[in-house]
């Protein structure tokens, strides 16, 4: 199984190379889909396969925010700190989107 994963262009390199920031760390990718710096993609094997519509921005976080709180839990951390680092990693992903995580996440948020 191949995962794509979700991050934040931070800026437009150069004809075809854009630079993206997946949760903290700036790498960067071959596109060939039309892109701002702020939008959020998916990224897979270093190439930006899709640009992600503002529904399917709050719909992929939410499964997303499961997976990264997953992490934690099964790196043995427990199921309040797990969601306070979850909770962080989404919210530096949607810095510089008109996204916030409270939409993303609803009642989970504290």
């Amino acid at each position: 199984m191949c995962l794509g994963v979700v991050a934040r262009v931070v800026e437009i390199a150069s004809d075809g190379v854009v630079k993206v920031d997946l949760g903290g760390v700036t790498v960067e990718a071959l596109c060939m889909v039309p892109v701002e710096v702020g939008d959020l993609v998916v990224v897979h094997a270093g190439i930006v396969i899709s640009k992600l519509s503002r529904e399917e921005i709050v719909e992929n976080l939410r499964i997303y925010y499961e997976l990264v709180k997953y992490h934690y839990v099964f790196n043995g951390f427990d199921e309040a700190e797990a969601s306070r680092r979850a909770r962080e990693y989404l919210s530096k992903l949607l810095n510089g989107t008109d996204v916030d995580i409270e939409e993303v996440l609803g009642e989970e948020v504290e």
